[in-house]
């Protein structure tokens, strides 16, 4: 069971962190990406360590595992500080130092012990070194993680709730690792006597946890899509910044909204979505809600259904519909029944359907 898990989880991590680029090559992106290729060739590496004779026959592969584990803290630190503040500087990348140093640190502690294996790496003070500083940088990587989320989370609003849900997922992965590493820490150094087989057990939790989380992120994806977009907009603006803050390009998003509402004619299916419009013009559904009700006094349903209204009227006027009924012309205008056609139509136009009709005969 444990090894059908390694291989799964290995297999899925590299392929969505392949998917991710093949979608979109951005900075957020290649983060992602580079967060779940680190999982699955971290996964493959311990597979072979822990379940073929690799770590004998091979033991100056021993203690590289402990890079990747240095990697998750600062590369989901740097998604979610890219996401909130928009951008990266190069100091930025700072952050990877403590891996680059300890895999240095452990190419030169292998060329320089010739007669290295399993039990001798393991009861070395670099093992030790490798343990506790993974341990350090998860717990500070996590620690500044949700700082940084949940400090921006009570300064902003606007905040759709799938983007809390995928920073409550990222944020749980980097606590899962801050969990296990340290419950192996204790099972090296502060428990031994039962290390072995605590160290059977939190393998088993582990490798299922990762499954699980890996398997949460694919799904939620797939249920999600704008996760890969998330760097086309800001996704969070400041209650105390309305009159600093650049103002939304008004005019270009109600072109854009007018444009593609006729160009695509969205307006004829009766389950457009808010989201799906907003998503046609590229910006969040948030901002979409706020220049309508802000700029034009109405929501999104009244505003798609005035454009329904007028392709209505288009209907009702033509000479080739004149036996056309009021269900028929409901359908064919993007309205779900007669009912909700008839009462918005009386509503936006000031008369029923049949004496507009005969108004303009």
């Amino acid at each position: 069971m444990k090894i059908a898990l390694y291989i799964w989880v290995s297999f899925q991590s590299i392929l969505f962190g392949g998917s991710v680029l093949f979608f979109k090559r951005n900075l957020l992106n290649k983060l992602l990406a580079a967060f779940f290729f680190s999982t699955g060739l971290h996964t493959t590496l311990n597979y072979f360590v822990r379940f073929t004779e690799v770590k004998f026959d091979f033991p100056r592969l021993l203690g590289y595992g402990d890079v990747f584990n240095l990697l998750y803290g600062p590369i989901l630190y740097l998604y979610i500080k890219s996401i909130i503040d928009n951008k990266l500087d190069k100091r930025s990348y700072l952050h990877m130092m403590p891996a680059v140093i300890l895999f240095v640190s452990l190419c030169v502690f292998h060329f320089t012990h010739e007669k290295i294996n399993f039990m001798t790496y393991l009861s070395h003070p670099m093992h030790r070194v490798a343990i506790f500083s993974v341990v350090f940088s998860n717990i500070l990587y996590l620690v500044l993680s949700v700082r940084i989320y949940v400090l921006h989370f009570k300064e902003n609003y606007a905040v759709e709730k799938w983007i809390s849900v995928w920073f409550t997922i990222a944020i749980s992965f980097l606590a899962l690792k801050v969990i296990i590493n340290g419950a192996f820490l204790s099972s090296f150094y502060v428990v031994p006597k039962i290390s072995a087989e605590l160290r059977n057990v939190l393998v088993y939790i582990f490798i299922s946890l990762n499954a699980l989380i890996v398997s949460i992120a694919g799904v939620y994806t797939l249920r999600f899509p704008n996760v890969f977009r998330l760097h086309s907009t800001k996704l969070f603006k400041k209650k105390t910044d309305t009159t600093s803050s650049e103002p939304e390009p008004v005019d270009e998003i109600l072109e854009a909204l007018q444009r593609v509402l006729e160009e695509k004619r969205l307006h004829l299916r009766n389950d457009i979505t808010e989201r799906e419009v907003a998503k046609e013009i590229d910006i969040q559904p948030y901002i979409l809600s706020k220049v309508l009700n802000e700029n034009l006094g109405m929501n999104f349903n009244r505003y798609i259904n005035n454009f329904r209204i007028e392709e209505a009227k288009r209907i009702l006027l033509s000479p080739d519909t004149n036996d056309a009924t009021n269900y028929s012309i409901a359908l064919d205008s993007g309205f779900k029944t007669e009912s909700v056609y008839y009462s918005n139509f009386k509503k936006i136009v000031g008369m029923t359907p049949k004496q507009f009709q005969k108004q303009h005969e």
